[in-house]
């Protein structure tokens, strides 16, 4: 070797080193984490999840007498017998017996007492280094699955999986905007949650890769910056999906995005659709928008949380749309709720019969083209078996029955429980039991420890109101099944339509009504038609859900009210949100009975069509509404602290024998509708009854009866019958 090649080495080996000492490099400083294997494989939830268990089995042995009171688990501990964890794994299941929700017996399953076992096997070799052979986890899991089974420890169930397909789809889309909804949702979030969905229908995602967990949602989340789920390096694309718009409104994506970016200001120069308007691309010569985002929108989520005061700078987490998305769903009258895996499962039974399984673990990213066949089939065989034996064509309209959601939706669907059964459940002895103990912790001045107790009678009072709502459901599906046979095929109205606010809603946001329309039919629209299906989308995006006005009663721009010879500050302390909207309804009966030269009290505000009516013409206009009248629903019903439907007597309005106007007389406060029908009616009923009382054709065998009849059908709160004031007979 030369010496201009050996000082050349030389000097390339210093600068070698001195880039390690300059990129801080220390020999050995890693040796302790680079000595677990497989380290990141498992994330730092599924480390805290062994650690629980470990914790659960020391505390067991400890108990058990098993070990000493000083025992502790650390490295070095050699692993248990297969005895001792067979007992650890029967004291789990005993634990949470009682708690089960697939089993019918209330049980654990086999699934949950196997990833039971797992988590310990995994925290206890995390902890000690000391690994339980495979023969004896082996044996753990075969004992599992045949001998716990056998003695009815546990039960072998799964939950079944159904599709969530595009027909499921379309019902539940149409019946956010024609049906009400448990929980409010604000104009954006519905569109949110529009767009949402329709992002999980065509990619096939999991839910975490859009919409993170509450604990996630400053750090992940669909952001308007491009970004890949599990993508390490954003610069770098991996692969991706692209998704096109359409022109049925169901499935237009592109302008469900335009919409909501308009809605937060994320595109740089547009500020409304009148500016993409002003584009003219029919000469041809240009046949493309390019759009850019705003460079402060890139960082924040697209799918954001909405309140009534408008979107937060936050994502919408998880959990907040799992439960609205339940909520859409009861609405829609579907009695078992889908996930966004029934979504994406649906999406691999398309590409599947289309292009064959290898795209299916494309799209889905799975390492291996058996995952999706192995754990991504419904519970019902896609194949038509039929029309193999019988060498026909291939025919699936019933194997996509008993696949889909279809099968467990009925219009009308319940969403809370009747009153007797809410009176049934405070009379079972656990909750009774719970209440006794926290009077008695009361009684005893521990009120610390009553309210530890009164959270864990909430718990247990929701877990049985939820159980016994689910039996509920599924009894009145079968019940209104077999009537409908019975009856031919037809329904019988002896239930809420469900669409009572919504139709409230829709005369004081007229794109309400065209919005649901317009999503109720599949069908292709015209560009001027698209336009003007963002126009509304818009709109209801950017409402002022703060504090709802009537037709008309909106304040001004400068939050004032637009009576001329008022002008009142809304923003003022001595105003509440519901004195706002009620202040500019009476100043609006002032004004606009001055202008007719009446007086207040000769003026009626009519909320069947949100118009103002003289006393002179109201029993016409009364009679009017009569004629077409088919809602059972009586209750007052506030939106955002106004009345937008005032409460009606059941018995006045289907009384014939009254006058138009004495039948439409209405309540705007839910305490007085309810006095008027004890003091008016439910005094002077003679039980039981003989003829129908309310426009119902059954009769009530007693007052309790008919009061639990006014919550479940006519909609009363529980108000109605939970009054302990006997009514009196008038002399």
């Amino acid at each position: 070797m030369g010496k201009r090649i050996f000082f050349r080495n030389k000097d390339i080996k210093r600068k070698h080193y001195e880039r390690q000492a300059a990129n801080r490099y220390v020999a050995k400083a890693h040796q302790n984490k680079d000595s677990v294997r497989k380290r990141h494989e498992r994330t730092e939830e599924t480390k805290n999840l062994h650690k629980e268990k470990v914790a659960d089995y020391q505390e067991f042995v400890i108990e058990e007498g098993y070990k000493s009171p000083g025992y502790r688990i650390k490295p070095g501990c050699l692993a248990p017998s297969i005895v001792v964890i067979k007992d650890f794994i029967r004291s789990y299941v005993r634990t949470v017996k009682g708690t089960g929700r697939l089993s019918q017996k209330k049980t654990a399953t086999v699934r949950t007492a196997t990833a039971y076992a797992e988590q310990f096997f995994g925290g206890f070799e995390e902890a000690t280094g000391s690994k339980i052979v495979p023969d004896d986890r082996s044996e753990i899991y075969s004992w599992i699955k045949k001998t716990l089974t056998e003695e009815g420890e546990v039960e072998d169930i799964k939950k079944q999986k159904f599709n969530f397909d595009r027909n499921d789809f379309t019902d539940l889309v149409a019946s956010m905007w024609t049906r009400d909804c448990p929980i409010f949702m604000h104009g954006l979030l519905k569109v949110s949650i529009l767009f949402a969905l329709q992002v999980f229908l065509f990619t096939g995602a999991r839910i975490g890769a859009f919409i993170p967990e509450s604990k996630r949602k400053s750090q992940r989340g669909l952001r308007y910056r491009q970004w890949l789920k599990k993508n390490r390096n954003e610069n770098y694309t991996v692969f991706g999906i692209g998704i096109r718009d359409d022109s049925r409104p169901q499935f237009a994506s592109g302008l469900l995005l335009l919409v909501i970016a308009l809605a937060h200001g994320a595109i740089s120069g547009i500020n409304s659709l009148a500016d993409l308007a002003q584009f003219d691309l029919r000469d041809g010569r240009t046949t493309e928008i390019p759009l850019s985002w705003n460079p402060d929108a890139l960082n924040k989520p697209v799918f954001r949380n909405v309140t009534a005061k408008g979107p937060q700078e936050v994502a919408l987490n998880k959990e907040r749309f799992c439960t609205l998305l339940r909520s859409l769903l009861t609405a829609a009258g579907y009695s078992k709720h889908a996930t966004i895996h029934d979504i994406r499962r649906a999406l691999g039974k398309k590409i599947e019969a289309r292009h064959g399984s290898a795209p299916v673990s494309q799209i889905y990213a799975h390492r291996s083209e058996s995952t999706y066949p192995e754990h991504y089939q419904a519970h019902c065989s896609s194949i038509d078996t039929v029309g193999d034996v019988l060498d026909e064509g291939e025919e699936t309209y019933h194997i996509e029955y008993f696949q889909s959601y279809r099968q467990f939706r009925e219009v009308g669907l319940p969403c809370e429980l009747p009153a007797e059964m809410e009176v049934a459940i405070m009379k079972m002895p656990e909750i009774v039991e719970a209440r006794d103990r926290i009077k008695q912790l009361l009684d005893n001045a521990d009120h610390f420890g009553a309210a530890e107790e009164e959270q864990e009678y909430r718990k247990l009072y929701t877990r049985i109101q939820l159980s016994e709502l689910h039996r509920f459901q599924h009894e009145w599906v079968q019940e209104r099944r077999q009537r409908r046979v019975l009856n031919r095929g037809k329904d019988e109205p002896d239930w809420p339509e469900g669409n009572t606010r919504t139709r409230a809603l829709a005369l004081i946001m007229p794109e309400l009504d065209h919005l649901g329309a317009t999503l109720s039919i599949p069908k292709q629209l015209a560009f001027d038609e698209r336009l003007l299906f963002a126009e509304q989308l818009l709109t209801q995006c950017r409402r002022d859900y703060n504090v709802i006005y009537l037709p008309g009663e909106a304040p001004t721009d400068d939050r004032k009210c637009p009576v001329h010879d008022c002008r009142k500050d809304l923003q003022s302390p001595t105003l509440t949100h519901s004195d706002r909207s009620a202040h500019i309804h009476d100043c609006t009966r002032g004004d606009i009975a001055r202008r007719l030269h009446i007086g207040e009290s000769d003026l009626r505000y009519c909320y069947e069509c949100m118009t103002w009516c003289p006393q002179v013409e109201w029993r016409d206009h009364c009679s009017y509404h009569l004629q077409s009248w088919s809602d059972l629903h009586c209750e007052v019903v506030i939106c955002r602290y106004t009345v937008i439907r005032p409460g009606y007597c059941p018995c006045c309005v289907w009384n014939q024998g009254l006058p138009a106007d004495k039948r439409l007389k209405y309540w705007t406060s839910s305490a007085n509708l309810r006095k008027h029908l004890e003091h008016r009616h439910i005094v002077e009923i003679k039980w039981p009854t003989i003829d129908p009382i309310c426009g119902c054709p059954q009769t009530f065998a007693s007052e309790q009866e008919f009061r639990y009849h006014l919550h479940d059908v006519h909609g009363l709160t529980d108000g109605i019958w939970k009054s302990r004031k006997p009514s009196l007979k008038r002399k």
